[in-house]
C-alpha cells in the first residue's frame, strides 16, 4: 500500500500538483513508521522510511519549504547512519548516506548556508571516493563521484571563488569524458558531459571570458543536438536542448549581439511551444515557455522595442498567473509571478510611466514578502525583497520623493547586511551591499546631509577595498573602489560648503 501511495505521489509531482503529491508521500510515510515501530532491527523496513522522508523533502524543497525539508532530509540521514553503523561494508547504504549529505547541501544552498553546504557535499564526495576506491570499475560510482565535484563547485562559483570552481567542474568533465568513452552510446553520460561544458562555461561567463563560454555552451548544445536527433520523441531531451539555447543567448545578450540572442532565444521557444502542446497540462513546460518569452522581453528592452517587450513579459505574467491558480501553495511558481510583476514594472519605469511601474513592483513586493515569511531561512526570497525594496526605491527616488525611497533603500540594506553577515565568502552579496550603501549616500547627498552621506561612501569603500585584497584582478571591485574613493574626497572637499 506504502508503494501505490509513492507511485500517485511520483505522478502528481510530476503534474506539478505538489500538494497532493505530498499528500500521498505522507500516506506512504504514515504507514512505514507504524512497520519501522514494529521491528526497529529491519533494516528493510528502516530503509523504506529514509526513502519515504527523502520523497517528502523533495517536494517540500520544490514548494520552497526548506526548513522542512532540511528536517526531512535529517531525518533521512539519521536513518542512514545507523544502518552503515551497522553494516560498514554495505555498499548500498554508503551510497545512499553519501546522497543523504548531497541532498542537505542542496538545501543550504538554497538557504544561502554556503559554508555548511560545502561541508556537506565534501562529506558526499568523501563516501564517493571511498567507493571508487573499492570499484574503479563501477561507472555508476565513477558518475556519483563526478556529480559531487560538480556540487562542490557550485558553491565554490557562489562564494566567488571562480578559479575553485573551474578546478571542480573540470574533476566533473574529466570523469564524465571518460564514461563517455567508455560506451559513446550511453545516452545518460553524453548528457551529463553537456551539463560539465555548461557548468564551466558558467564560470568562463562570470569571469568575463565569454568568448570561450560560447565555445563551451556550443559543445553542450552539439551534444544535445546528436541526443535529440536519436530520439526526437524524447521530451526531457527535447527540454535539454531549449535550455542549452538559453544559455548561447544568455552570452550573446552581454555580448551585446542582440540579433543573435533574439535567435537563440526563439529557437527555445519554437521548442517549447511544441512541447506544451503536446501536453497542455504539463505545468512545467507551461512554466518554461513562460521563461522563453521572459527572455525574448529582456532582449527585446534591450534593443529599446520596449512595446514588444512589454508584450512578452505580460504573456509570461499571464501563463504564471494561471499555474500560480493551479497550486498556491508551490512557492517557485509564486516567485516566478513576482519576477514577472518586476519586469513588467521595468518597462513601465522605462517607458516614463513611474505610477506604473510602482504598481508592478509593489505587487512583485507583496509576492516577496509573504514567501520570506514563509520560511526566513531562504536566502534567495530575502535576496528577493532587497531587489523589490531596491527597485520601489529607484521609482520613488526619480518621483522625487526621496524620504519615501530613503526607507525603501534602508530596508533593503537591512536585509542584504544580514545576507552578507551570513556568508562573507558570498561576493554577489558583498556587491549588492556596496549598492545599497552607494544609493543610501546619494540620497542623503540629494537630501543635504553630507556626513551620513560620507559615512555610507565610506562603508561601500572598505566593502570594495576588501574584496580587491581578496582578488586583485577583478575590474569590477577595481572600479566600485575608485569611483568610491573619488565620491568620498569630492564629498569632504564640499562638506563645509553651504548649499545654494
Amino acid at each position: 500500500l506504502s508503494i501505490s501511495h509513492d507511485r500517485i505521489g511520483d505522478v502528481q509531482r510530476a503534474q506539478g500538483n505538489l500538494t497532493a503529491a505530498l499528500e500521498s508521500y505522507q500516506a506512504s510515510l504514515d504507514i512505514r513508521r507504524k512497520l519501522a515501530a514494529l521491528d526497529t532491527g529491519n533494516a528493510r523496513w528502516q530503509h523504506d522510511l529514509s526513502i519515504s522522508h527523502d520523497r517528502i523533502g523533495n517536494v517540500q524543497t520544490a514548494q520552497g519549504n526548506l526548513t522542512a525539508a532540511l528536517e526531512s532530509y535529517q531525518a533521512s540521514l539519521n536513518i542512514r547512519r545507523k544502518l552503515v553503523a551497522v553494516d560498514t561494508g554495505n555498499a548500498g547504504w554508503q551510497r545512499d548516506l553519501s546522497i543523504s549529505y548531497e541532498k542537505i547541501g542542496n538545501v543550504q544552498t538554497a538557504q544561502g548556508n554556503l559554508i555548511a553546504a560545502l561541508e556537506s557535499y565534501q562529506a558526499s564526495l568523501d563516501i564517493s571516493r571511498k567507493l571508487v576506491a573499492l570499484d574503479t570499475g563501477n561507472a555508476g560510482w565513477q558518475r556519483d563521484l563526478s556529480v559531487s565535484h560538480s556540487n562542490i563547485g557550485d558553491v565554490q562559483r557562489a562564494q566567488g571563488n571562480l578559479t575553485a570552481a573551474l578546478e571542480s567542474y573540470q574533476a566533473s568533465l574529466d570523469i564524465s569524458r571518460k564514461l563517455v568513452a567508455l560506451d559513446t552510446g550511453n545516452t545518460g553520460w553524453q548528457r551529463d558531459l553537456s551539463v560539465s561544458h555548461n557548468n564551466i562555461g558558467d564560470v568562463q561567463t562570470a569571469q568575463g571570458n565569454l568568448t570561450v563560454a560560447l565555445e563551451s555552451y556550443q559543445a553542450t548544445l552539439d551534444i544535445l543536438q546528436k541526443l535529440a536527433a536519436v530520439d526526437t520523441g524524447n521530451a526531457g531531451g527535447q527540454r535539454d536542448l531549449s535550455i542549452s539555447h538559453d544559455r548561447i543567448g544568455d552570452v550573446q545578450l552581454v555580448q551585446g549581439n542582440l540579433i543573435a540572442a533574439l535567435e537563440s532565444y526563439q529557437a527555445s521557444l519554437n521548442i517549447r511551444r511544441k512541447l506544451a502542446a503536446v501536453d497542455t497540462g504539463n505545468a512545467r513546460w507551461q512554466r518554461d515557455l513562460s521563461v522563453s518569452h521572459n527572455q525574448i522581453g529582456d532582449v527585446q528592452r534591450a534593443q529599446g522595442n520596449l512595446t514588444a517587450a512589454l508584450k512578452n513579459y505580460q504573456v509570461s505574467l499571464n501563463v504564471r498567473q494561471k499555474l500560480t491558480a493551479l497550486d498556491t501553495g508551490n512557492a517557485g511558481w509564486q516567485r516566478d509571478l513576482s519576477v514577472s510583476h518586476s519586469n513588467i514594472g521595468d518597462v513601465q519605469r522605462a517607458q516614463g510611466n513611474l505610477t506604473a511601474a510602482l504598481e508592478s513592483y509593489q505587487a512583485s513586493l507583496n509576492i516577496a514578502r509573504k514567501l520570506a515569511a514563509l520560511d526566513t531561512g531562504n536566502a534567495r526570497w530575502q535576496h528577493d525583497l532587497f531587489v523589490s525594496h531596491d527597485r520601489i526605491g529607484d521609482v520613488q527616488r526619480a518621483q522625487g520623493n526621496l524620504t519615501a525611497a530613503l526607507e525603501s533603500y534602508q530596508a533593503s540594506l537591512d536585509i542584504v547586511q544580514k545576507l552578507a553577515a551570513l556568508d562573507i565568502g558570498n561576493a554577489g552579496w558583498q556587491r549588492d551591499l556596496i549598492v545599497s550603501f552607494y544609493k543610501l549616500a546619494q540620497i542623503e547627498t540629494s537630501r543635504g546631509n553630507k556626513t551620513q552621506a560620507i559615512t555610507h561612501y565610506q562603508a561601500a569603500l572598505a566593502i570594495s577595498t576588501k574584496l580587491l585584497k581578496h582578488d586583485r584582478t577583478n575590474a569590477v571591485w577595481a572600479n566600485f573602489k575608485r569611483v568610491l574613493h573619488s565620491a568620498v574626497v569630492l564629498l569632504q572637499k564640499n562638506k563645509n560648503k553651504p548649499r545654494r
